[in-house]
């Protein structure tokens, strides 16, 4: 006699252990596309490389963004035209730089996100931490030297919640805590020139922090801003026309 059952499901609802593997359909979308931090960190970290790149693009066009061109009252061309075009190459060669700068952000952000965090090591979490918040909070300085890029500014609004879900939703699982390699047995017995290495490339970092630390001090000093390019503004600090501007920096 042939008997009729129902169809068996492949998993079963609640915790499971089913073709899918351990299932919890309690947990809501949002909650299970932040998962435990590291897709946020990760989407931050590709927003800032796309950002970089096209930082780069817009220098080897060697073009102004709009709100470059209002601020200045002049285009790339125009400006090119005062002091053999020293000013114009100077702003591509900081933009490539800035561009450079958070390519290699990015970088290390998808390092971290993939391979030390992901074990639950709580430096890499911390490092996240003391990045994002002087990223972030480099941010600020645009309130100090009185020019805000609107397109900087939006993207800043737009990320930030982004990369702080990153962080909360990754704390309780970074509790793991090494020494770090020169402290390290490993370390330890390691030949001098590697030790020696290491520590060139800790001096590298702490250097290249000192430089990164001093750049917006001086951006934010008004005397050094007006003296060094005469383009921003009055002795007010209160932006020029364009030509007046122009003349200015020609003087310089």
């Amino acid at each position: 006699m042939i008997t009729s059952e129902a169809p068996r499901p492949f998993y079963r609802t609640g915790r499971s252990g089913g073709l899918m593997g351990d299932i919890d359909d309690q947990r809501g979308f949002l909650r299970e596309l932040v998962g435990d931090g590291r897709p946020a960190l990760a989407l931050t970290a590709v927003a800032l490389f796309l950002s970089g790149a096209f930082a780069i693009f817009l220098a080897i066009r060697r073009e102004f963004l709009p709100q470059d061109v209002t601020f200045l009252g002049m285009t790339a061309k125009d400006l090119c035209a005062i002091a053999d075009c020293r000013i114009v190459r100077f702003m591509f060669h900081d933009r490539v730089a800035f561009g450079g700068t958070l390519i290699a952000v990015a970088t290390l952000y998808l390092w971290l996100a993939f391979f030390p965090l992901r074990r639950g090591l709580a430096w890499a979490w911390w490092a996240f931490v003391v990045s994002g918040a002087l990223g972030f909070g480099s941010f600020m300085a645009y309130l100090g030297y009185g020019y805000l890029d609107s397109w900087h500014g939006v993207a800043t609004v737009a990320l930030l919640p982004v990369f702080l879900t990153g962080l909360v939703a990754s704390r309780p699982h970074a509790t793991g805590r090494v020494k770090g390699w020169l402290r390290s047995v490993d370390g330890l017995r390691a030949p001098a020139l590697a030790r020696i290495g290491r520590w060139g490339l800790l001096a590298t970092r702490i250097g290249a922090r000192s430089g990164g630390t001093r750049h917006p001090v001086s951006w934010l000093d008004r005397g050094v801003r007006c003296g060094r390019f005469r383009i921003h503004g009055t002795d007010a600090g209160r932006p020029r026309s364009g030509q007046s501007a122009a003349r200015a920096a020609h003087r310089a």
